[in-house]
C-alpha cells in the first residue's frame, strides 16, 4: 500500500491497516505454528516508521555506482564504508566512498543544506547514506558549512571547499589520503 508520509489521514489509515495485519499474523502463528498457541504481541512501535518518506533534490545525487565503486570526489565532506545490503552490495575492495559537498546543496534553493536520509533518490545508495554514522558525518559537514558561511558572510555555493575541508579536519573528520 503506497502512502505519502505527508498525508496525515493516509498515514493514519495505513497505521490502522498495519495493526490489523499484525493481529492477523499472531492469529496465524497461534493456529499453525506448534508452540505458539499462546503467542501475543508484547509491544509494537508507537508509530509507523517510514525510511524513505521524503527526498530532496540536491545538486548531486549519489548513485549506486558511486557507492559500490568506492568513488571519491574533489569536494568530499566525509568518507564512509558501510552498506545495509552487504554482502549483496559490497564497496569495491572493502574500501570507502565519499559524500560530496554538492550532495548536500539543495537544488534550486540558495543557502539551504540537506543531510541524512533525504539526499539520495535511489534506494540502493540510500541503504548506505541513511545510516546513523553517515547521517552524523553529513550533519557535521552541513553544520560546519553553515557556520562558515555565516562567519564569512557568503552563500553555501560560494563557500570555498578548502575552508570547509580545513574546518572539518580540525573538527576531527578523517579523510583518506
Amino acid at each position: 500500500m503506497a502512502v505519502s508520509p505527508t498525508d496525515r489521514d493516509a498515514v493514519s489509515k495505513a497505521e490502522l491497516e498495519l495493526r490489523k495485519r499484525q493481529l492477523k499474523a499472531v492469529e496465524l502463528f497461534r493456529q499453525f505454528v506448534p508452540g505458539c498457541e499462546k503467542a501475543f504481541i508484547a509491544r509494537t512501535s508507537p508509530k509507523l516508521c517510514i525510511r524513505r518518506g521524503r527526498l530532496i533534490k540536491c545538486d548531486y545525487d549519489i548513485s549506486h555506482e558511486d557507492v559500490i565503486e568506492g568513488r571519491h570526489f574533489d569536494d568530499d565532506v566525509m568518507v564512509y564504508g558501510f552498506h545495509d545490503f552487504a554482502p549483496r552490495y559490497q564497496i569495491k575492495d572493502g574500501g570507502t566512498y565519499g559524500i560530496p559537498y554538492k550532495a548536500l546543496l539543495v537544488a534550486g534553493v540558495e543557502n539551504l543544506l540537506a543531510a541524512g536520509m533525504m539526499i539520495t533518490s535511489d534506494k540502493r545508495p540510500h541503504m548506505s547514506t541513511r545510516n546513523t554514522v553517515g547521517c552524523m558525518g553529513q550533519g557535521q559537514a552541513a553544520g560546519t558549512a553553515a557556520a562558515l558561511c555565516a562567519q564569512k558572510k557568503c552563500g553555501t555555493r560560494e563557500l570555498r571547499y578548502g575552508d570547509l575541508r580545513s574546518a572539518l579536519e580540525k573538527g576531527g573528520v578523517y579523510f583518506e589520503s
